[in-house]
């Protein structure tokens, strides 16, 4: 096997890029647009990593979709601009890309939202394929990831990479190797427990390599 047989999915909020800020600045200016009250940083951090829509379920019981709407309104035009690179990332992706290893993302965000973040940051000349939410896939591991990850790469190796349990889902959908990072808020029983696909945790983007690649390829 060769790095060019190998896909890296990466997730993209709190495993490439930090951007608590602009979330919770993002999230709680349509909570008070519609005459509800703040919430706290600290819940909000804990929520990030899950589709927007789940977020407001979470905190009111109206319909989330005015929310979502004016949340991405005030993202698209100030929270964005909050966004910065995890430590290490950059000269990660750059080591990856220059080894041969096909790179990608799979956010919770949405899919133009996707792209502008990786633009503005100035790496999305790393990936060969960035997924975001769009009409048709709600969320990550939606079955419909796996047919266009198939058509994209069908003859790849793929690992999931990403600090969320939403991460985890995915690869146990694709059933192919799990890294889990603690750069989150997930704990490492919720990334790994009962986990039946070959995994491992990492603290840090900047601790994966061709040998860990290949020692979990090898689990399979």
């Amino acid at each position: 096997m060769k790095n060019s047989d190998i896909y890296l999915s990466f997730d993209l909020d709190n495993t490439l890029i930090k951007n608590t800020k602009g979330i919770i600045n993002s999230f709680n200016y349509a909570l008070e647009k519609y005459k509800k009250e703040k919430i706290p940083p600290k819940i909000i951090k804990q929520m990030i990593g899950i589709p927007l829509r789940e977020m407001f379920k979470e905190v009111t019981n109206e319909s989330p979709e005015k929310y979502v709407s004016t949340f991405r309104d005030f993202y698209r035009k100030k929270g964005i601009y909050q966004s910065k690179l995890i430590e290490g990332v950059r000269k990660k992706l750059k080591e990856l890309k220059e080894s041969g290893f096909s790179l990608g993302v799979l956010s919770s965000k949405k899919h133009e939202m996707v792209h502008n973040i990786l633009k503005i940051l100035k790496i999305n000349h790393f990936f060969d394929l960035y997924l975001g939410e769009t009409e048709q896939r709600k969320k990550k591991y939606d079955p419909i990831t796996k047919k266009i990850l198939n058509e994209k790469f069908p003859s790849k190796k793929i690992i999931v990479i990403g600090d969320h349990i939403n991460d985890r889902k995915v690869a146990e959908m694709l059933g192919c190797p799990f890294i889990g990072l603690f750069t989150g808020t997930t704990s490492k029983q919720k990334l790994i427990d009962n986990l039946l696909v070959p995994h491992t945790v990492l603290k840090k983007i900047r601790d994966i390599d061709s040998s860990i690649i290949y020692s979990i390829l090898k689990e399979k």
